[in-house]
């Protein structure tokens, strides 16, 4: 009897555990979608360069010479995107 017991709580814990689990990849993923949607077509473009290059570990110097910004711009766009991405 307490097998069955223990089985039956066992079940009805791992069944809350997953249905939480789902609901937080939901919201996860609802509020990265929310974020990338709202960004600017310029921290787009910065995003781009680290996206099409994910191998390398990307320099400031790089990305501006890639992307045509102005340094102090770039070094704004990644701190910018490392808060809102990364918080």
């Amino acid at each position: 009897m307490k097998q069955r017991l223990s089985s039956a709580i066992l079940s009805s814990i791992v069944k809350r555990c997953h249905t939480h689990l789902v609901f937080s990849s939901f919201d996860f993923y609802r509020k990265h979608y929310l974020t990338f949607r709202d960004l600017s077509p310029v921290a787009l473009k910065v995003l781009n360069a680290f996206k099409e290059q994910p191998e390398v570990r990307l320099q400031s110097k790089s990305i501006v010479e890639e992307t045509g910004l102005a340094p102090a711009a770039v070094a704004l766009i990644i701190t910018n995107l490392t808060v809102i991405c990364f918080s």
